[in-house]
């Protein structure tokens, strides 16, 4: 099931899609990650991620999120215009 999410993580804005860990094209390294991270059930996968950090940003094809770090979930939000918007702390 394709879901968005946003992520506020630490003074990063996560924006992506999250996916299933079966759609994760690595699945060796998702099994070393959850292992490290107290199971598949704390990691959250994101497809076309992008991270925003004020006017900064990046993309990344996937990306692994430890879900006990995440300070707030968004879901099914559309969003624009992030940056620069004094979410950073």
């Amino acid at each position: 099931m394709k879901r968005e999410r946003v992520v506020l993580l630490g003074g990063q804005v996560v924006i992506g899609e999250e996916i299933e860990p079966s759609e994760f094209p690595d699945l060796e390294t998702f099994r070393r990650q959850a292992a490290r991270w107290e199971g598949p059930e704390n990691v959250l996968v994101m497809r076309n991620a992008r991270i925003e950090r004020g006017a900064h940003s990046e993309r990344l094809d996937y990306l692994l999120l430890k879900r006990d770090e995440i300070k707030a979930l968004g879901i099914g939000l559309g969003v624009e215009g992030l940056a620069g918007a004094g979410l950073e702390r």
